[in-house]
């Protein structure tokens, strides 16, 4: 099965309750869907790997290709950056795998620290464990507690609805 962008999207505005998602070697999801869903889902989503997805370009990439300079921008890198930004503290987000993306073929090399996309990473308490594999530390306080105390009530009003038939059936 191959994941597109109109799949991300479908996720993204689905799933309320994403914590996880795993993309790797998709080579169709582009940035506008990666963005989309870093802003629809930033308090639930908590890891996002996109190891191999070739159309993001997230860092500058100066080698020389076939004799000619590959003049990869980093812009894709940019945005996401900016999308994490705008969304603040109430962002959940604390895995992101980037590696070997376009702009960066080095499976384990670092990105360069002096990257704007590294160096605004570090600003946002990321850190990078290896070559586009950045992490930070899981927020907890009072708004993340009600989010997890809401869901369970939720999760048990659920449940109990659903208990409620069953219950019929065995009488009958």
């Amino acid at each position: 099965m191959k994941i597109t962008d109109e799949g991300i999207n479908a996720i993204a505005n689905s799933l309320h309750n994403l914590h996880s998602l795993d993309v790797s070697f998709c080579a169709r999801v582009a940035i506008a869907a990666v963005l989309n869903l870093i802003k629809v889902r930033h308090q639930s989503l908590v890891e996002l790997r996109l190891q191999h997805c070739s159309q993001l370009d997230i860092v500058r990439d100066f080698r020389q290709v076939d004799r000619q300079i590959n003049r990869r921008e980093g812009v894709d890198g940019l945005s996401i950056l900016n999308v994490l930004r705008a969304c603040g503290q109430k962002s959940n987000l604390c895995l992101l795998d980037l590696r070997s993306c376009g702009g960066h073929n080095q499976t384990y090399a670092n990105y360069p620290e002096n990257e704007p996309f590294v160096r605004g990473m570090h600003l946002l308490s990321f850190e990078q464990k290896l070559g586009g594999f950045f992490v930070r530390p899981l927020r907890w306080d009072l708004e993340i507690q009600q989010q997890l105390v809401d869901q369970i009530m939720t999760d048990d009003l659920a449940l109990e609805q659903v208990k409620e038939p069953l219950k019929l059936i065995r009488i009958c």
